[in-house]
């Protein structure tokens, strides 16, 4: 089983309903990969971030709705990890984004894997895993 993942989801102005909808089915795919045995965490980033919800099936995903619609902020969402996560880390996060934003630096991923999943082939990490959405 893989637990305690941490799923972000960018909600920002530049990320259309459609860009939302295809992010909940990149999760969903994932548990249904591990044929149901993928835990974790969803929260929303946009300027900030949301409290993560945890989730142990498709079903629970289903149920998180979206908040959202501002700025983009990635470093928003390594503060809420080095202020609120710290003491129980979580062993991967996956950000769901068009990328359109400054890119912080490695160090603040804490020694966490990172892995960027983007919907669109213009923008490239400087730093962790990076997958695509395919459109």
């Amino acid at each position: 089983s893989v637990k305690n993942i941490w799923f972000v989801i960018d909600t920002s102005g530049s990320m259309s309903d459609k860009d939302i909808t295809d992010a909940f089915s990149e999760i969903v795919n994932a548990i249904e990969q591990f044929n149901g045995k993928l835990e974790g965490t969803l929260s929303f980033m946009e300027a900030g971030i949301t409290d993560p919800v945890p989730f142990a099936s498709v079903e629970d995903v289903m149920n998180i709705k979206p908040i959202g619609n501002g700025g983009t902020s990635f470093i928003s969402i390594f503060n809420y990890l080095k202020n609120n996560l710290i003491n129980n880390p979580p062993s991967q996060i996956i950000i769901i984004t068009d990328g359109y934003d400054v890119f912080p630096e490695e160090k603040v991923a804490l020694g966490i894997p990172v892995l960027w999943l983007i919907n669109n082939k213009y923008v490239n990490p400087p730093w962790g895993r990076v997958a695509r959405i395919k459109k």
